[in-house]
């Protein structure tokens, strides 16, 4: 028995003509994270992103892409505005209330003043533009389509909440006839046409959280039960969280085996620490 075609529709206008594969990246999370008083670390995440290709009509991919060329055009001339927001301040500064910088005595203060204003205005543009670019317009692919992990949710024009593909992929992908460069008749499942994302790092990541928790509380040695009432405080994802939780004896054991971490044994516990 023969199943009708179904038509796949791009998920920024939900148009069904000329789709396309669209590839798409989201970025790992990432915080800064204080370590101690006078650190603080940036930490990412990995695996927490995601790469997969999505069905987008070549009038979108062409939006796409103009938005990263005046993207790329925005970033540098936000560049170029602070650097002579920083010049100008800096003057400013130095001439204080003697409206007088050494060494520049023929340059009047008015100018510096004039400067100052216009340098400040510009980066108040500057700001509003990246705000539109980043936030705002939908020519932004990350405004359209986001990607966790095995997960890909979309915001089409007009929408006001993410949605997830599947409901512009139905779960027979098989019953696709294919459209232009999108291939659907060759994918076996649902998740070989959504998704190609990095695979779930759980106990590298939990690996490292604890490394550096141990490391900013060096000398300081720790019991599983101890450590595992603190993962909330130094694991961001819930589901590495509960992976740590279920193999976190493994994870130190691991860590000190490769000698990361040392151990000591007090009162028939094994207590962990950072040497």
């Amino acid at each position: 028995m023969e199943s009708s075609a179904i038509t796949t529709k791009c998920v920024r206008c939900e148009s069904e003509e000329n789709i396309e594969n669209y590839l798409h990246t989201t970025p790992d999370l990432a915080s800064f994270r204080r370590i101690s008083r006078h650190v603080t670390r940036y930490t990412t995440y990995k695996g927490t992103g995601g790469t997969g290709y999505v069905p987008v009509c070549s009038r979108c991919i062409k939006k796409f892409s103009n938005w990263k060329i005046y993207n790329n055009i925005n970033l540098g001339l936000t560049g170029v505005i602070w650097l002579f927001f920083s010049l100008m301040l800096v003057l400013l500064m130095i001439a204080g209330p003697t409206s007088y910088i050494p060494g520049l005595k023929d340059i009047p203060f008015e100018i510096i003043i004039t400067g100052f204003g216009v340098s400040l205005t510009l980066v108040i543009i500057s700001v509003i533009i990246s705000f539109y670019l980043n936030i705002v317009s939908k020519s932004n692919p990350k405004n359209i389509i986001n990607i966790r992990r095995r997960t890909i949710r979309v915001k089409p024009i007009g929408g006001s909440k993410w949605i997830p593909i599947q409901e512009w992929i139905p779960e027979r992908p098989q019953d696709f006839q294919t459209q232009g460069s999108l291939n659907l008749t060759k994918m076996t499942s649902l998740e070989d046409h959504v998704i190609e994302s990095k695979e779930r790092e759980y106990g590298e990541h939990c690996e490292n959280a604890l490394y550096d928790y141990l490391e900013s509380n060096r000398g300081t040695a720790y019991t599983v039960k101890a450590l595992e009432k603190k993962l909330k405080d130094f694991i961001v994802d819930p589901k590495e969280r509960e992976y740590g939780k279920e193999n976190l004896e493994n994870v130190l054991n691991k860590m000190r085996g490769v000698g990361k971490i040392h151990s000591i044994k007090k009162n028939e516990e094994t207590h962990y620490f950072f040497p």
